[in-house]
């Protein structure tokens, strides 16, 4: 897979569902840059700590900050 262009990987991986997108990230470096836009254009979360915490921490990541909306 090294040798396939970044935009053909993200064309492949486009439609795979959030969940399975930041299962993807955890596979390849490589894999993890093309999965991140998609990874986190959906984050559910509830009124706890943990909750909390993990939606302060995606903030805090530069790398991921810009793909998150409200």
């Amino acid at each position: 897979m090294p040798h396939l262009p970044t935009e053909l990987l993200a064309d492949i991986v486009k439609d795979l569902s959030p969940e399975d997108l930041r299962q993807l990230r955890a596979t390849d470096r490589r894999l993890k840059d093309v999965a991140d836009a998609g990874a986190f254009r959906e984050v559910k979360f509830t009124n706890n700590t943990k909750s909390v915490s993990g939606l302060s921490n995606l903030l805090d990541a530069e790398h991921l900050r810009g793909y998150v909306e409200s």
